[in-house]
């Protein structure tokens, strides 16, 4: 990680009132087809558990990198992200960066299709699962 991007640096960042999420406030009904536009480094979201985020301030802040967090970018990146982080908190981590919620449209069903191959998805690994 850059100096300045530990997690305190990003609990300043969530509570310092920037709009994270870029929806000016809203709260936004989003499809697959739209969720899929947003899969670049500079403009980055990504749905969990039917919730959508936007990651794209968060790059820097990720311990795994900028590359790992790609991995989910412009998906539904549920199964992803149990596969290597299910004992995070994202709910709390991520809240300032709410966009909206994930709702069927057209591409819809391909979401659960969508996903890295599974070598990519071993290379996202970033810490064991607790033990017990």
């Amino acid at each position: 990680m850059k100096p300045g991007h530990t997690l305190m640096d990003w609990n300043r960042l969530c509570m310092s009132g920037n709009d994270l999420a870029g929806t000016g406030g809203y709260v936004l009904q989003v499809t697959m087809e739209e969720l899929k536009k947003h899969r670049s480094q500079d403009d980055a979201w990504m749905a969990l558990d039917g919730k959508v985020f936007n990651v794209t301030e968060y790059m820097d802040f990720h311990p795994g990198g900028v590359r790992k967090l790609m991995l989910g970018a412009g998906r539904d990146a549920t199964r992803l992200f149990n596969r290597t982080h299910a004992w995070v908190n994202w709910e709390y981590m991520m809240a300032k960066c709410f966009v909206g919620v994930l709702v069927p449209g057209r591409g819809h069903e391909e979401a659960e299709d969508d996903e890295p191959e599974e070598e990519e998805t071993a290379a996202a690994t970033m810490f064991p699962a607790p033990e017990g």
